[in-house]
């Protein structure tokens, strides 16, 4: 993770990143010095959805 999940502002010079893992998701624990926001991204496996019937 090199932005911030909801201002976008790098969080290269300023902020924490911390990845881990719960099973096969690699998940990334995020704090943003520029807004304040803490925030979990998470990287999954695979993503199961269905569409709606229009």
């Amino acid at each position: 993770m090199s932005h911030c999940a909801v201002c976008g502002a790098t969080l290269d010079d300023a902020g924490f990143v911390q990845e881990y893992w719960v099973g096969d998701d690699r998940q990334f624990l995020c704090w943003c010095a520029a807004c304040g926001a803490m925030s979990t991204v998470v990287l999954t496996a695979a993503v199961v959805s269905h569409e709606p019937e229009h």
